[in-house]
């Protein structure tokens, strides 16, 4: 197994933070490799990962490239990974897991699916998760517009769809089926 040096992972933190923030801030359609991208933008939330004890894996086809909108890609990552942090997990949970996965189609459509081994939700929770301002958090400063966000950003944007499936100690799994776009037919 290769060795990193802290200057090493500094260095990438960095160029992570920046290429993440660049995207965000952008909306713009580029070529890019998901499995590269999808380890920036966890390596940008790795104190949160740590400090709340959340164990991440991602799995994705080294090889595979596509064209989208890579800021869109950050924060339907991002939000998912902050409530997991927030109301899945919680500070007193063990044995916290997140895993992302995307699978090519073989309409070469993605399949991105992200899921928890969290407390999961309950049915009336699921029902109201993607309308705007819905929290259960509101007294820590929780906004409502995470998962709204990325519902527009899955469906809008990305021209997507996103399902979900919890259940109260289930955990939860939200699945993003993305058709592929080009240059030629992008937003």
């Amino acid at each position: 197994a290769p060795q990193w040096s802290l200057r090493e992972d500094g260095k990438a933190l960095v160029r992570s933070f920046k290429l993440v923030a660049v995207d965000q801030s952008s909306a713009e359609m580029r070529n890019f490799k998901p499995l590269d991208y999808i380890n920036d933008v966890v390596r940008t939330l790795h104190s949160t990962l740590r400090k709340a004890n959340v164990q991440l894996q991602v799995q994705a086809d080294p090889d595979l490239s596509i064209y989208s909108d890579a800021g869109a890609w950050a924060q339907v990552l991002v939000n998912p990974i902050n409530n997991s942090v927030i109301h899945a997990f919680g500070p007193d949970f063990k044995d916290a897991t997140v895993v992302i996965e995307l699978r090519q189609q073989p309409d070469e459509s993605h399949l991105l699916t992200y899921r928890d081994n969290g407390r999961g939700m309950t049915a009336e929770v699921a029902r109201k998760v993607f309308d705007p301002f819905f929290t259960t958090n509101r007294q820590q400063g929780g906004s409502g517009l995470g998962m709204h966000i990325v519902y527009n950003l899955i469906t809008q944007r990305l021209r997507g769809s996103i399902d979900l499936v919890t259940a109260p100690g289930a955990g939860t799994s939200f699945r993003m089926l993305l058709p592929r776009l080009s240059p030629s037919n992008s937003v």
